[in-house]
């Protein structure tokens, strides 16, 4: 039987951590900038609210220290052709509404995962540990991991996988 990781994903939601992974080059998730370079060549297209441009000034409750070269990077990556923007509405606020309070998630984590539920992305993707590992409705959260790796496959958590057992609750 094929299993989920395997059958691939094409429409992955990334959550702002995976972005910020990725800007500031953190060790051990290099994966992240593969997720994205796989976008960008065609295989994928990513999902994001417009809510990750704006929150990409924290890292770990932190400011993101991004250089002016950084911050024009940042703004090319939303508007490249094979990042799909969804705006927040009446529509994902209430379905937010909802999710933040049956999953005890902070409402901007709660927006995010509402906007791939409405945008039809197939798995959510994310490096803060209270998002990942979960399933809310249909849709499968996860830590980042590349189409067809083993070593992120969903579940891997349960398995004992937890890429290097980094403590990652970033958002």
């Amino acid at each position: 039987m094929e299993s989920e990781t395997d059958a691939g994903y094409r429409r992955p939601y990334l959550d702002t951590s995976v972005h910020v992974a990725d800007i500031q080059n953190e060790a051990g998730r290099e994966v992240s900038a593969q997720i994205l370079r796989a976008a960008e060549l065609g295989d994928l297209t990513i999902v994001a609210s417009t809510l990750v441009i704006a929150e990409l000034v924290h890292a770990s409750g932190r400011p993101v220290l991004v250089t002016p070269a950084q911050d024009e990077a940042i703004e090319r990556r939303f508007l490249n052709g094979w990042t799909e923007l969804v705006e927040l509405d009446v529509a994902i606020a209430i379905r937010a509404r909802r999710i933040a309070r049956e999953h005890g998630l902070k409402p901007a984590d709660a927006v995010h995962v509402a906007t791939a539920i409405e945008a039809g992305a197939d798995v959510f993707l994310s490096w803060d540990d209270r998002l990942s590992y979960r399933d809310i409705g249909k849709l499968a959260c996860r830590r980042p991991y590349l189409v067809g790796s083993s070593e992120m496959r969903p579940g891997a958590s349960e398995a004992g996988i937890s890429n290097g057992g980094e403590d990652s609750t970033r958002a």
